[in-house]
């Protein structure tokens, strides 16, 4: 809040000048363009408007470089990578805009060219992301207001199943992914249900070998993406390889996956799906965190067995991966059919 304001009339001008205080404790002046008084005095009704100073113009990238900093550690690495990734494909398709004169004709812009590159599904995660980041720029007063707000989403069609592999289809995969973090990585996920970004923040810490569980955490440079902290049973296949990795430590390194990106995991994971499914497989990394709910749904866990390995804070949220048992139910009364 402005304090101290004032107006004088300076020796060599003929204009009244207006004198305040600013936040920062700076003594700033300004001409009114007024010479009577009277006049002057008028600015002082309309205060805020007069001493606000133009705002230099920001770049798209600029504000993405600030939203990256200002975020790091504060949310979890997976979803400041998907963050970045959908910025860095609004500069490619649309342009490195000036912040303040992104319009909605930006967001219908952005939304077709992203439609011929990927399904309706990953269009509106990039389309909401986008949105998101506009509502941070706002609340940081870098624009007014934001023009994607009330924006229209691509229309997908409704995916009842939720896209899942099976252990067979695990092994497959396995055998053409390359030797190495990504490999180990993948298995965790699928027997773990583990998201990556949990994955790759893993400490070693927080691996309890004695009563062979893994300890979810959030700690200063990590955060769950529901801010709780969960306990997860190894089963014998996650043992064998955390064993094998700390038993091939060359330091005391903190990181189970030291030095691993999750957008390079989630890739080569995608590259080697496509080579066992098919080239329009649904399934992506985040798959395997589907695949380990479901599988266990379909082998007879309990939901809210199931609700807390995962995580999920809402039991509806489990409830979606009922679809296997619905669809094992279905094949198997079938086999009484007539027919």
């Amino acid at each position: 809040m402005k304090s101290n304001v004032s107006l004088f009339k300076p020796s060599r001008s003929p204009f009244w000048y207006l004198q305040w205080n600013d936040d920062d404790g700076r003594t700033r002046q300004k001409s009114t363009g007024y010479k009577d008084k009277g006049e002057a005095l008028l600015v002082l009704s309309d205060l805020k408007k007069f001493t606000r100073e133009k705002q230099k113009p920001i770049l798209f990238s600029r504000f993405a470089e600030q939203f990256k900093e200002s975020n790091t550690g504060t949310i979890i690495v997976g979803t400041l990578e998907i963050y970045s990734y959908t910025f860095r494909c609004f500069i490619r398709l649309v342009g490195d805009t000036i912040l303040n004169q992104i319009t909605p004709r930006h967001w219908d812009l952005f939304r077709a060219a992203r439609m011929k590159e990927v399904r309706p599904v990953t269009c509106n995660i990039d389309l909401r992301t986008l949105r998101a980041a506009l509502s941070t720029a706002v609340r940081w007063k870098l624009i007014e207001s934001n023009p994607f707000s009330g924006q229209s989403l691509c229309r997908a069609a409704e995916q009842r199943d939720v896209a899942f592999i099976t252990v067979e289809n695990l092994q497959s995969i396995l055998a053409v992914t390359p030797k190495g973090h990504v490999k180990d990585i993948v298995a965790i996920a699928f027997f773990t249900g583990m998201r990556l970004g949990e994955i790759i923040s893993l400490q070693w810490l927080n691996v309890d070998f004695a009563s062979g569980i893994i300890y979810v955490c959030n700690d200063v440079n990590f955060k769950t993406k529901t801010g709780k902290q969960r306990a997860i049973p190894m089963n014998v296949e996650t043992s064998m390889i955390l064993k094998r990795r700390v038993n091939q430590r060359v330091d005391e390194r903190r990181l189970v996956f030291p030095g691993i990106r999750g957008a390079f995991a989630s890739e080569q994971f995608k590259e080697a799906a496509r080579l066992v499914l098919g080239e329009r497989t649904p399934i992506h990394f985040h798959s395997l965190r589907h695949s380990f709910c479901s599988n266990l749904v379909r082998a007879g866990a309990n939901v809210r067995v199931v609700q807390s390995l995962a995580g999920h804070t809402s039991l509806s949220t489990t409830e979606k991966y009922l679809h296997c048992v619905t669809s094992d139910a279905r094949n198997a009364v079938n086999l009484l059919s007539m027919n």
